[in-house]
C-alpha cells in the first residue's frame, strides 16, 4: 500500500492512530467476554500505557468504548450500535438492494438472502462447490461496496 517518491521517501496513506485504534476494537471484540483491562491492552498490542489510556480515552468520548468503573475493564460502547442502525437504514432504503444480492448471488454461486447479521472475522459466510473453500470476506465486502457506495 505504500508507494515511493522521488526522493526515496516511502509515503503510507494509513493513519497510524487509526490503525492503532482499529486494533484495539477489534482486540476488546476477540475476547470471550469483551471486556479487557488497560494493562491487556498494553501488552497484547505491543504499545505503552500512556497511548493505550489515551486511545481509550478518546474512543470512550465517542462512546465506541465503555468502561466499567467497578473492575476497571473497558469493552465496547453503544455508540456502535447507532453506526449499525445507519448502515442497515442505509441499505435498506437502497434501490440497489436486490441487483447487489443479485451479484453477490453470481459470484460467490450461493443464495443471498436480504438480512442484518453480525459477522465476525472468524465468520464465513458460505461454502463454495465441492471443494468446501470460503469465498473471502474481504471479496464479498468489496462487492457490496462497489454496488451499494459506488
Amino acid at each position: 500500500m505504500s508507494r515511493t517518491r522521488s526522493n526515496n521517501s516511502t509515503y503510507n496513506p494509513l493513519a497510524p492512530a487509526v490503525e492503532e485504534a482499529i486494533k484495539l476494537l477489534e482486540f476488546i471484540a476477540s475476547r470471550p467476554n469483551s471486556e479487557v483491562s488497560l494493562n491487556d491492552i498494553r501488552d497484547n498490542l505491543g504499545i505503552s500505557g500512556g497511548r493505550a489510556y489515551s486511545l481509550l480515552h478518546t474512543l470512550q468520548l465517542h462512546q465506541l468504548i465503555a468502561k466499567k468503573i467497578s473492575t476497571k475493564r473497558y469493552s465496547l460502547g453503544l455508540g456502535f450500535l447507532s453506526y449499525g442502525q445507519l448502515v442497515l437504514q442505509e441499505l435498506q432504503n437502497s434501490d440497489d438492494v436486490s441487483s447487489l444480492l443479485q451479484n453477490l448471488a453470481d459470484k460467490t454461486k450461493c443464495t443471498a438472502v436480504e438480512t442484518a447479521a453480525v459477522m465476525t472475522p472468524e465468520s464465513s459466510l458460505c461454502n463454495l462447490d465441492d471443494t468446501e473453500r470460503l469465498f473471502p470476506q474481504v471479496e464479498i465486502q468489496r462487492i457490496v461496496d462497489e454496488n451499494i457506495f459506488g
